[in-house]
């Protein structure tokens, strides 16, 4: 039988639907309806690519809806195309494929077949706007290619070139008729026989080049299937290399893509598509009607002129009272799909609206996103695939839509599908591990184990003493001795009773580790490295592995738990409750705990080294993204699209509830924020503000990165040099730190070589850096010099973190340059010298984790992707190095027993500090009791020799020297102090 100009098997049954059950207001229906199967673009379906399928229900008057109840769906032909769970059906070879319908509620099924063809490529290329031609220039790769283009020993895959593409600039693009700077191509597949004879090459895209030939440009190559490249027209790097950065989209966003319907009549509840054709309306409600308009908006007449493809009709206020409205296609005009073909919304009920996400209640779920440019939105929810309503205007939130379904939906899946793309609830608390199901929480039913502990209380932002952390390094050694399931897990970071080796030979009770070893420390936070859900490692990842590692810059879902350090990941209320037992563990430790979080970029799909391909937002709107003037996105991070929260109060706002989510709902104690620096710094001001009203006993500790990865045009970005101007409207201070670079290059020199200089190694400095650095960097000037501050908790002083050479594998490369022999005990002399100057000095220091026992990364200066063995904390070096540790702790203990160390403002830092450099690599400050009820403090740093020093006069009390932890003694006068080592004295 056909139906619709598509084949179908179709279960005729007598019933009676009452829509109400799943949820929606009433359809018009009849006892005897035909249900049948429709896929929503034509066919044939190309191998490689994915198209909806839909269930559709046909009253015997004609009328064909879509179908509301639980479909499950099955491919009877998996070998040529397989189905998801939401109905999408991906072409794997030629062929037809056989999809079934299982209507869960009806007890039937029903069939749809699909042809599926290995059709050529459609590639679309949005030029930049001095582009009057376009070229393309695109080949294959050898060997067994997959998305990394390197083969198994990490080398570039040879090249197979089809015929006719040896030569640059290969041949030109077709323009677009009605898009100015559009161009496209059909390519050929890698399987396509008369293109590549005799070769035998493995599924893979095309690595593609596009050029204009007139001006020498060309975009940087890539790697992709049917898609759109959207360019930035923004140079990567020099200006003579000519590389135009841009992004790779799928053919749902890409204008230049033919549509199957091209004009939309739209209403408040949304839009029908339709070719030229009537519309048909009746609102049925309050005050039922019915009425017909052609797509001009005017009433219809038998000689009216179809309204022209491409433009939309936008019908009035008289539907703005309706609860339903149907919307129908009539006639047979023009390239209509189908007669009689109805399209039903309604009114998103706004009173039910509280936030945007999964509002779980036991009585009902409202489900709700922004998706300002989409037409047609709707929710998939565990079977059911169900209209949304706009509620938008009615809440103050333009975009909004949303659907309130009756009934408990606790851990049902759910993912929501705008204009036929299936997308994330970029809202979702949790995620099924490795898809894109989001899952319905009651968050507030789950508590850590034994139930929230009082988190530790902070006096002032001061006295933190921050310790940068990875879950998965910090516990996945095997001489950690932490139990084996906990090893990389949440639970495994609050493992109490651990210590070298337990439960193996080699065991040392004396040698704690994981929990036990940050309380013996003394550290006041712990900042983890990302645990929001992120995409490398896992089962999307075609890299994926056991032993995959990634630091997980590269996130997907922002409120959700990354599963990878869950020990039941699938569990879903259980990795709730680790990570809540995580937080509440280091809480009753007297540890707060700081998040990193990455709001400035999402991941895109690693096609290449390039990473075209952003899914994560770009589906749901563009408006994430940073543009400039001329509406052209560009990109500050060097991974993938910047988000940009200036662009919609909605992104704004997004970030902002991303904040309050996990403070709320998991206790967190602060933020650390990726490369802080693409955002304006009163966004960020905004943020901080609202957190400070909302928690103002949690004294939250906030700080990123002031910098951008490219060349960044906005001098209102976020930088230590308008740090000083970060105050919101009412004059509150923001209390937002940013990472003093200028005084960690002037304690180490160069991050990823030996080179550079630096205080504590007795190299080339700058005093003033040094000096401006121990009064806490406040005042202003120059921003190099470390002199940027308004208060001592906006600058964030350390010697090395995660990024770059950890600080012993600098000193290491260091004493490579060396024309003389240097030995170890010099360079942990040196290791202990520079984190002295960092916690010795005002605002807020930070450790990276495993300095305090000489960490190594064997000279792997990124390791964001290096496996254990190069990232994981060796504990046997606490013991190997127990000297260098037990000063570390000493360092650790000695500022939280000093006052002094910690001072509040910088009015207190003036009034209080005098610090003097006297030549020779000696520096002296002293720290007066300034009426304050704290010890007098007298702090010298020599990076030179050994030498006699005269001390000021009285009696003083020796708390640290020689670069080890030492008992107070009292000395006067004339004493000896260490090089490369600080010496601290105190009076009470």
């Amino acid at each position: 039988m056909k139906a619709l100009g598509l084949k179908f098997t179709i279960a005729t049954l007598l019933f009676s639907v009452s829509p109400k059950l799943f949820g929606i207001p009433e359809l018009p229906s009849s006892d005897s309806s035909e249900l049948l199967l429709e896929a929503t673009k034509p066919f044939p379906l190309k191998v490689e690519n994915r198209q909806k399928v839909r269930a559709l229900l046909k009253n015997p008057d004609g009328t064909i809806f879509n179908y509301y109840g639980r479909v499950l769906w099955k491919s009877l032909t998996p070998e040529i195309a397989a189905v998801s769970p939401d109905a999408w059906v991906t072409g794997l070879r030629e062929g037809t494929a056989k999809i079934q319908g299982n209507f869960i509620d009806l007890d039937t099924k029903t069939v749809i077949e699909i042809p599926v063809k290995a059709d050529n490529l459609e590639i679309y290329f949005q030029a930049p706007k001095n582009w009057s031609t376009a070229n393309i220039w695109y080949w294959y790769l050898g060997g067994n290619a997959h998305a990394s283009s390197k083969d198994k020993d990490g080398n570039p895959l040879p090249v197979m070139k089809p015929k006719g593409l040896g030569s640059w600039p290969g041949p030109e693009m077709a323009a677009i008729d009605g898009m100015p700077g559009w161009f496209s191509a059909r390519l050929p597949r890698y399987d396509d026989k008369n293109e590549l004879p005799g070769q035998n090459l493995a599924k893979q895209g095309i690595r593609i080049v596009f050029s204009n030939p007139e001006l020498g440009e060309q975009t940087r190559d890539m790697l992709h299937y049917d898609g759109c490249f959207l360019s930035y027209n923004k140079f990567l790097g020099a200006p003579e290399n000519k590389v135009i950065d841009g992004r790779w989209d799928s053919p749902n966003n890409c204008p230049a893509f033919k549509r199957n319907f091209e004009v939309t009549a739209e209403a408040p509840g949304g839009p029908i598509y339709g070719g030229q054709a009537l519309v048909d309306l009746n609102v049925i409600g309050a005050e039922a009607s019915s009425s017909s308009f052609t797509l001009d908006g005017k009433a219809a007449k038998k000689d009216d002129t179809p309204f022209p493809k491409g433009e939309a009709l936008v019908l009035g206020e008289e539907l703005d009272n309706s609860e339903t409205l149907v919307l129908c296609l009539q006639g047979t005009q023009g390239d209509l799909k189908a007669a009689n073909r109805c399209y039903q919304y309604w009114k998103g009920d706004a009173s039910q609206f509280k936030k945007l996400g999964a509002d779980y209640t036991p009585q009902h779920t409202t489900f709700s996103i922004w998706s300002p440019d989409r037409n047609y939105v709707e929710l998939w929810l565990d079977g059911q695939t169900l209209p949304m309503g706009y509620i938008g205007n009615a809440i103050g939130m333009p975009g909004v839509w949303a659907i309130t379904i009756p009934g408990n939906h606790k851990l049902k899946s759910y993912n929501f599908i705008l204009d036929g793309a299936t997308v994330r609830d970029p809202y979702g608390i949790m995620v099924k591990a490795g898809t894109d199901y989001n899952i319905v929480m009651d968050l507030k039913a789950i508590q850590p184990e034994g139930g929230w502990a009082p988190a530790p209380v902070v006096k002032k932002r001061e006295d933190a003493i921050i310790y940068e952390m990875s879950i998965r390094d910090f516990t996945i050694s095997a001489n950690s001795g932490l139990s084996p399931d906990k090893r990389g897990t949440y639970l495994g970071a609050v493992e109490s009773g651990t210590y070298l080796n337990k439960g193996q030979t080699g065991a040392d009770k004396t040698i704690t580790t994981g929990i036990d070893h940050l309380k013996e420390m003394g550290i006041t936070h712990v900042q983890l490295l990302p645990v929001f859900d992120s995409a490398t490692c896992s089962i999307k990842d075609p890299d994926n592995s056991p032993n995959c590692y990634n630091w997980g810059y590269d996130p997907e879902n922002f409120n959700v738990p990354e599963e990878r350090f869950s020990a039941r990941p699938d569990d879903y209320e259980f990795r709730v409750k680790e990570f809540k037992t995580m937080v509440n563990e280091f809480h009753k430790a007297g540890i707060s705990v700081i998040m990193d979080v990455v709001y400035n970029h999402t991941w895109v799909r690693p096609w290449r080294e390039s990473d075209e391909g952003e899914k994560v937002f770009g589906d749901i709107t563009g408006k994430y993204f940073l543009q400039d003037k001329e509406g052209f996105g560009y990109q500050l991070t060097g991974t993938g699209n910047t988000i940009d929260p200036s662009r919609d109060p909605m992104v704004d706002r997004f970030i902002r509830d991303s904040l309050e989510f996990w403070v709320e709902n998991y206790q967190i104690d602060g933020f650390r924020f990726d490369m802080a620096g693409v955002f304006e710094h009163q966004k960020i001001t905004s943020w901080m503000s609202y957190l400070e009203k909302k928690f103002p006993e949690k004294k939250l500790i906030n700080f990123g990165e002031p910098w951008t990865a490219l060349q960044d045009p906005n001098d209102q970005h976020f930088r230590l040099s308008n740090i000083n101007q970060m105050y919101d409207e009412d004059g509150r201070f923001s209390h937002f730190g940013g990472f003093n670079f200028g005084f960690r290059e002037a304690i180490k020199g160069s991050n990823d070589w030996g080179g550079g200089g630096g205080f504590a190694f007795n190299d080339s400095y700058n005093s003033t850096t040094v000096i401006n650095g121990l009064k806490g960097s406040v005042g202003q000037g120059d921003i190099n010099q470390s002199y940027f501050a308004d208060d001592p908790v906006q600058t964030i002083n350390y010697a090395s973190v995660h990024d770059n050479l950890t600080l012993f594998d600098k000193i290491e490369a260091w004493s490579q340059l060396q024309d003389y022999q240097v030995s170890f005990d010099y360079k942990a002399r040196i290791s202990a010298f520079a984190n002295s100057i960092v916690l010795m000095s005002q605002g807020l220091p930070m450790l990276h984790s495993g300095s305090e026992l000489l960490r190594s990364k064997f000279g792997i200066h990124d390791s964001y992707n290096a496996p254990d063995s190069v990232n994981q904390i060796d504990w046997q070096r606490k013991k190997d190095h127990w000297q260098v540790y037990d000063y570390y702790r000493h360092l650790v203990q000695s500022r939280k027993r000093f006052e002094g160390l910690r001072l509040a403002s910088a009015d207190e830092i003036n009034r209080s500090m005098n610090v003097t450099y006297k030549g020779g690599g000696l520096i002296e400050a002293y720290i007066s009791k300034n009426g304050n009820d704290r010890e007098e403090l007298f702090l010298i740093l020599n990076s030179g020799s050994d030498r006699e020093f005269q001390l000021p006069p009285g009696e003083w009390t020796l708390a640290i020297e020689n670069s080890v932890s030492t008992r107070d003694r009292k000395v006067s006068g004339t004493i000896k102090i260490a090089g490369t080592a600080i010496t601290l004295l105190f009076k009470n």
